[in-house]
């Protein structure tokens, strides 16, 4: 029997403002469960890492938060979230799903 190993990719995880950003089914299994009791059908995001002391680490997001909305606007898939933040300079809002919910502005 082979031991499991750790998952690895050749292409780093791009970060914005200090997270990782995926699919809520992508967070470990321990955070997924707690993710599961607020997941919404419809589809949300979640942060899988945050960088102690970054732009998303002041904003309060930490690992397992679920959001669904950037600025208002309905995002699904990592795609949408990544093309919703590209050209934006300032302080981005995000709409968490998780915890207290509400929006959450993260600073440049």
């Amino acid at each position: 029997m082979l031991s499991p190993r750790a998952p690895f990719s050749q292409i780093k995880d791009p970060r914005w403002r200090g997270m990782i950003v995926d699919y809520a089914t992508a967070l470990p299994p321990p955070l997924l469960r707690q993710a599961l009791q607020e997941f919404v059908p419809e589809g949300c995001l979640a942060v899988l890492d945050v960088e102690r002391d970054s732009p998303a680490w002041k904003a309060g997001l930490r690992p397992g938060t679920l959001f669904n909305q950037v600025h208002g606007r309905r995002v699904t898939v990592p795609e949408q979230f990544f093309e919703a933040v590209k050209d934006q300079a300032g302080e981005v809002v995000l709409k968490v799903i998780s915890g207290e919910g509400g929006p959450v502005a993260v600073p440049p």
